[in-house]
């Protein structure tokens, strides 16, 4: 009898804050950058050795879900500020609990049809390796990408949120460099990344679809291909 175990393959696929520079990805040999940050955000720096694309992970759908999702007393703030502030507002309104910030997961990835397929098309290209995904800290909208990609090549479930969990630990010893990038980092909550909140997605997507990869391709509408596609570049069998 051959028992058939999937390994997940090294050296493909990075997660990032923006503090990374053009030097780490000549040195990791990256093709690929896939910045997910909000539209109108110029690159870091010119990419010499790699293909930059700008893809936001909250895209436009998923803003107006967020904005009609928030309550009444924050809306009140907002029209009081004449929405000058929206950003710092809405920001610690998710993030004033990993419930919370759970539940902005959720919205974001149930109002992502208008941007996970095209991520999803350059990750299902072989030549497109190494890849590296980013957005401003590296681990809201880019740990929600990566624990898509985990789960889609069966990585167990609490390894998929302990490799989130640490993110907060990580973050908060750059705590001021980041700060730099956006003022937003320096707020109350801001670099968390709690277990119960990465446990609560995956298990929302799990109990309303059966499964990310049944989620992806009916619910998001990424082709079977592509993400066939991704599990074969992803992953090697050993018998």
């Amino acid at each position: 009898h051959c028992i058939f175990l999937m390994f997940v393959k090294v050296g493909l696929l990075y997660r990032s804050s923006m503090a990374f520079s053009q030097d780490s990805l000549a040195n990791n040999g990256i093709k690929t950058v896939i910045d997910l940050r909000k539209k109108g955000t110029e690159p870091l720096f010119e990419h010499e050795t790699s293909t930059r694309h700008h893809i936001p992970m909250v895209g436009s759908k998923a803003g107006l879900a967020l904005l009609r999702s928030l309550p009444t007393s924050v809306l009140m703030k907002l029209i009081l500020t004449c929405f000058k502030d929206v950003e710092t507002i809405v920001a610690q309104e998710i993030m004033k609990s990993p419930e919370s910030l759970a539940e902005f997961y959720v919205l974001v990835l149930e109002n992502g049809d208008d941007v996970l397929p095209d991520i999803f098309s350059i990750l299902s290209k072989e030549e497109n390796y190494p890849i590296m995904f980013h957005c401003v800290a590296g681990k809201d909208r880019t740990g929600i990408l990566a624990a898509l990609v985990y789960a889609l090549v069966s990585v167990d479930r609490e390894i998929i949120i302990d490799d989130y969990s640490k993110s907060e630990h990580h973050l908060k010893s750059r705590k001021s460099d980041l700060g730099k990038y956006d003022q937003k980092l320096l707020l109350d909550g801001a670099l968390m990344s709690p277990s119960h909140s990465m446990h609560y997605m995956l298990e929302a997507i799990d109990k309303r679809y059966g499964s990310v990869e049944i989620f992806l391709v009916q619910k998001i509408g990424i082709p079977q291909d592509h993400i066939e596609a991704v599990k074969n570049i992803l992953t090697r069998a050993n018998a």
